[in-house]
């Protein structure tokens, strides 16, 4: 798995370095005259209201995909009891696309914008950046900036849990930001408001497989905890 994710992280995406580097990503970011976007796979599709964005674009990005393999120790869980929450995971596949929305900053706002997200994506993230693909070819969107849980982050889980397991996790489960379930719900809702039926190559197999399990779950064990709409987190 290690040689996969090392190849499609060579094909379509690079890291962001902190450190080790004449000028840091802070101080790019600080000084650049530029707007960027920010790709949001997870609850930023659903909860974009407490940052500044000037537009958004629904597209994808290639050889990633989404899955529920990041532990939430404080988010959606906590360090006695995870939840989990999802993360981009690479492929060998470059055809392989994750659907999602691009968020333009302005480069008068980066530098807060930034400050909050991180604040946000504390538990493991890293930054990248990754190439965009707008799904109107009119608009001219190229590089976003991702966060993603990978293999180096001790939460990162990999493919070894079976989905009813980690669909019990997710109706079990509860953290400062909320239940795991009202997490779940609003992705799969959110992911099915970007209209992509119509689309099969941007549909999501894995998300549609682990939302059945979930539902089988709760029809005959319920999640035993009410949902909210807590959603600082991912």
């Amino acid at each position: 798995r290690s040689s996969c994710s090392q190849l499609a992280r060579s094909l379509v995406v690079r890291r962001i370095l902190n450190s080790g580097s004449p000028l840091s990503y802070d101080s790019m970011m600080a000084s650049s005259t530029s707007d960027i976007w920010i790709f949001g796979y997870g609850s930023l599709l659903w909860k974009s209201d407490d940052f500044e964005w000037e537009e958004k674009e629904v597209g994808y990005i290639r050889g990633y995909c989404r899955r529920f393999w990041l532990a939430s120790t404080d988010h959606r869980g906590t360090e006695q009891s995870p939840g989990r929450v999802v993360t981009l995971v690479p492929v060998d596949e470059e055809d392989i696309k994750t659907i999602g929305i691009a968020y333009r900053i302005h480069h008068e706002k980066i530098t807060s914008t930034m400050a909050y997200l991180d604040h946000r994506e504390k538990g493991g993230y890293e930054k990248f950046i990754t190439q965009f693909y707008p799904l109107d070819n009119s608009k001219n969107v190229s590089d976003v900036h991702v966060y993603i849980g990978d293999e180096s982050n001790p939460l990162y889980l990999g493919g070894s849990e079976p989905i009813d397991e980690t669909a019990r996790i997710i109706n079990e489960s509860i953290g400062p930001s909320g239940t795991n379930i009202d997490y779940f719900n609003q992705l799969v809702n959110s992911v099915e408001c970007l209209n992509i039926s119509s689309m099969p190559i941007l549909q999501d197999d894995y998300l549609t497989r682990l939302e059945d399990a979930v539902r089988k779950l709760q029809s005959v064990q319920p999640s035993i905890h009410k949902t909210d709409d807590h959603t600082a987190d991912m």
